[in-house]
């Protein structure tokens, strides 16, 4: 199962660089921050699951972490369970209940994309990049950086049209991501054949 889940996040990652390339020729500099962002966190999960360090259980559990959290969301507003009507809600709260007794039973935990990065060993890039390209997935103020100039007498511009705005850093976090997850998989694989 290991393997399953590393070929799946490398067809992943590999489909995620690749729009990389078309988003920077298109010069669609925010989505292609966001789409190098994505492809660090395929990496990081990759690297930690190859090198031993969390399990395909760990990582197929986050799914079911996710779906009870986004459940208890719901359940806590009011208004949400009044648009859903009676029988969704109850649905809901059933699909929270099992997915959180599924969770203490297993003992399953969240794990963050900073302890991914830890696991994998990409402590740096996590700090160097992947929190730098958060704030485009997030459309944090600095995300709008490479559209909006002010200039010291207050006067603002604002770039419309293609841009190469952190178009370097985006692909040479890809590369990296491409070469280490590749290098990750490798050795997967040589440890897997040195076993008796």
């Amino acid at each position: 199962m290991q393997h399953v889940v590393v070929h799946a996040l490398a067809l992943r990652l590999i489909e995620l660089a690749r729009g990389c390339g078309v988003l920077s020729m298109a010069g669609l500099a925010a989505a292609n921050a966001s789409i190098g962002r994505q492809c660090l966190e395929v990496g990081f999960k990759l690297k930690a699951i190859c090198g031993g360090r969390a399990t395909h259980d760990e990582y197929t559990s986050q799914e079911l972490i996710s779906r009870a959290k986004s459940r208890r969301w719901v359940l806590d507003s009011p208004s949400a369970l009044d648009a859903l009507g009676p029988d969704l809600g109850a649905q809901l709260l059933q699909e929270a209940q099992e997915a959180t007794r599924l969770g203490e039973t297993k003992g399953l935990k969240e794990i963050k994309p900073h302890e991914w990065a830890k696991r994998a060993g990409e402590v740096e890039i996590y700090l160097l990049a992947y929190s730098v390209l958060s704030d485009y997935v997030h459309c944090g103020p600095a995300s709008l950086g490479h559209i909006v100039d002010r200039k010291a007498n207050g006067q603002v511009f604002m770039q419309t049209g293609p841009s190469d705005y952190l178009l370097g850093r985006v692909i040479e976090g890809t590369c990296h991501c491409l070469a280490s997850s590749s290098e990750a998989i490798r050795n997967m694989f040589a440890e897997g054949e040195n076993k008796p």
